[in-house]
């Protein structure tokens, strides 16, 4: 099988304890079936307390939580399973993560998720353009079905797409409104069976559009979402009371953080290559397209908040607020269909209100107003 996979990839070392948070809490582990026969065939008073603190629900087994912590996580934030029984006895989600996967026939992607800050500090990385490198492993084909060809076009589409993103000669703000032209225009030679036509491309032009109050839609929708952590959608909240003033600044943010433009590639990259390709199972590319930049454009958001209340914006703090959104977003499976779903209604996030979003020069003049 072939594996496609960010050049970075295989330097990702777990941090254990010395991480500011912990993939232990919060979560409910799902624990797979063979890891399941496992624990049960475990004796002595370990034994005992694995049977104990495994809930069966459903069919489905996971680790029991106490408040929020799972049930083997120790005081010194330390795995009591891999203590007593190695690091070979996790079950597949703890061995695994924050890996992510998605099988295509014979040709696996994988990467690394955004919910980890060791896999945030490699995602965000030094500066160098992203990579992607292309392994052979030994491992069957999958067998679910999948159009082939499509996957092709998607996988060369995305190509091009990390081209346009990582135009250095560009603003990533013209950046995003290049990728949001490819997005339409790739929709609709998909939909008319053409080849999509990639050169030549125009800044998606964006309406007149109130554009703090297409801010505070997105939020609210946000807000709607199932909270990991119960403080977010205060949050959340809290921003969207502060629209006009953080937009206004907008400008100044990025002039004053020689990083972001960089940073901002990084994540346009790491969401295009999680999400692009899925579109073989819906058809839909134009909506994945607006993810990856409706999910860049809340980042910058709280990037920009952090940064007017403190006076800089580290790049702990970066990992740190990306971190943040990709647990309440990607790591829930409804999360992630209702943020689909509201890139697909056009009407709501149309790729024109999107532009208007990225560009926003009434705020920006602004800015310069007051300087």
């Amino acid at each position: 099988m072939r594996v496609i996979r960010p050049s970075y990839w295989k330097e990702f070392r777990c941090i254990a304890a010395q991480c500011g948070d912990n993939c232990c809490i919060g979560w409910e582990i799902d624990i797979d079936s063979e890891s399941g026969r496992f624990y049960r065939s475990v004796e002595g008073r370990f034994g005992e307390r694995l049977n104990r603190e495994i809930c069966n629900e459903n069919g489905e087994a996971h680790f029991r939580l106490h408040g929020e912590r799972c049930a083997f996580l120790n005081h010194e934030n330390l795995c009591d399973i891999i203590l007593n029984l190695g690091e070979t006895s996790l079950c597949q989600i703890c061995a695994e993560h924050p890996r992510f996967y998605e099988w295509f026939g014979d040709v696996k992607e994988a990467g690394l998720g955004l919910c980890c800050e060791a896999a945030g500090r490699l995602i965000f990385g030094t500066g160098a353009l992203d990579q992607f490198e292309t392994v052979e492993e030994e491992e069957p084909p999958d067998s679910r079905p999948f159009d082939q060809a499509l996957y092709e076009r998607l996988s060369l589409a995305r190509e091009t797409a990390y081209q346009i993103v990582q135009d250095r000669a560009k603003s990533v703000s013209d950046r995003m409104l290049l990728l949001l032209s490819f997005g339409e225009a790739l929709q609709e030679a998909l939909e008319r069976n053409e080849p999509v036509k990639s050169s030549g491309l125009a800044l998606m032009e964006h309406p007149e559009a109130d554009v703090p109050d297409c801010y505070r839609h997105l939020l609210a929708e946000l807000q709607s979402l199932e909270p990991m952590d119960s403080t977010w959608p205060a949050k959340l909240k809290q921003i969207s009371a502060q629209l006009p003033e953080l937009l206004a600044v907008r400008r100044e943010f990025m002039d004053s953080s020689p990083r972001a433009e960089t940073d901002y590639e990084h994540l346009l990259v790491y969401f295009l290559f999680r999400y692009l390709s899925k579109a073989v199972f819906d058809g839909d590319a134009l909506a994945k397209i607006k993810l990856c930049v409706l999910s860049v454009l809340v980042v910058q958001l709280l990037d920009i908040e952090k940064w007017a209340q403190d006076g800089c914006l580290t790049l702990e703090d970066q990992i740190e607020i990306a971190k943040g959104y990709s647990k309440e977003v990607e790591y829930s499976a409804e999360n992630m269909e209702a943020l689909e779903e509201l890139c697909w209604k056009t009407n709501d996030f149309s790729s024109e209100r999107l532009a208007a979003m990225i560009k926003y020069e009434l705020y920006e003049s602004a800015a310069l107003d007051k300087r």
